[in-house]
């Protein structure tokens, strides 16, 4: 007779993906990969979707953690359109843009980009310029966005957007 390793309920089983002890269902998170999805490199054990509670707290939580505090971070990071007058005063600004591509939201194409700038440790995207591409898929179509722009850290006592 098995038993929960958790609990010890004779409820139905199964393995965890880390651990490989078993355990019940109300014993079991599920990790879902929409709940991370535009960390840029995640690592190899959040593409397991099963953790008991014990190896999810010790191993995945403190990573989910800092994810969501760079989450939050992002909100906090300005967009300054390539259409912008005047000049943008930066601190800092990488040569190279930074891109995301294959979005069929805007909104969201916008929201990856900043969510990789806060990554990063910038604070702006500046030169922000955004594409859109008709795609056709069997007799239905769709846009599909990318979104280019230069990470930067702006001079927030010049800057001025009025």
């Amino acid at each position: 007779m098995h038993r929960c390793a958790l609990c010890h309920s004779e409820k139905n089983l199964r393995a965890c993906e880390s651990c490989d002890e078993e355990v019940c269902r109300d014993c079991m998170t599920h990790l879902e990969p929409e709940r991370f999805r535009f960390h840029p490199a995640p690592p190899k054990l959040w593409r397991k979707k099963h953790f008991c509670l014990n190896c999810f707290e010790e191993k995945v939580a403190p990573d989910l953690a800092h994810y969501d505090e760079m989450v939050e971070k992002s909100e906090d990071v300005t967009i300054v359109s390539k259409a912008f007058r005047g000049q943008v005063p930066c601190i800092k600004r990488m040569q190279e843009p930074n891109q995301v591509k294959d979005h069929l939201d805007l909104k969201e194409a916008v929201a990856h980009l900043k969510f990789l700038a806060a990554w990063e440790g910038f604070d702006a995207v500046v030169g922000v310029e955004n594409f859109s591409t008709k795609v056709r898929r069997h007799g239905y179509q769709h846009m599909e966005w990318r979104v280019v722009g230069h990470f930067a850290h702006l001079d927030r006592r010049r800057f001025r957007p009025d």
